[in-house]
């Protein structure tokens, strides 16, 4: 079994250089891996450089993902006791409205007959 997984992951890594291979031989292929492997570099490189910058910017984004986590569960803590005051109060407006159209009904249906 180990031997079938061994050639089949063979295969696929051979299949992946042929066809990066022959994906080369097109030139706005090779240009924009060229492009993409310069501007890769660079990145890695100022990254080298200016390790106080990235770890700066690092905290500044880890501060940013957290104060909106903040946010958003201050923003659920906040619908969630808005939901539950509604599950307590509309029992109690529905029967005020109940009673209101019976005492309604009763005194207009009343008046109606006299």
């Amino acid at each position: 079994m180990s031997q079938g997984k061994s050639k089949l992951l063979e295969g696929i890594i051979i299949g992946a250089i042929a066809g990066a291979a022959i994906s080369m031989l097109d030139k706005n292929t090779r240009r924009t891996v060229i492009e993409n492997s310069k501007a890769v570099k660079n990145k890695t490189v100022h990254m080298i450089k200016h390790p106080d910058e990235v770890k700066q910017n690092l905290q500044e984004k880890y501060a940013a993902v957290r104060e909106t986590i903040e946010q958003v569960s201050d923003d659920v803590s906040f619908l969630t006791t808005q939901v539950e005051q509604l599950k307590k109060t509309t029992p109690q407006v529905l029967d005020v409205v109940k009673t209101t159209k019976e005492t309604f009904s009763h005194k207009y249906g009343q008046d109606e007959q006299k």
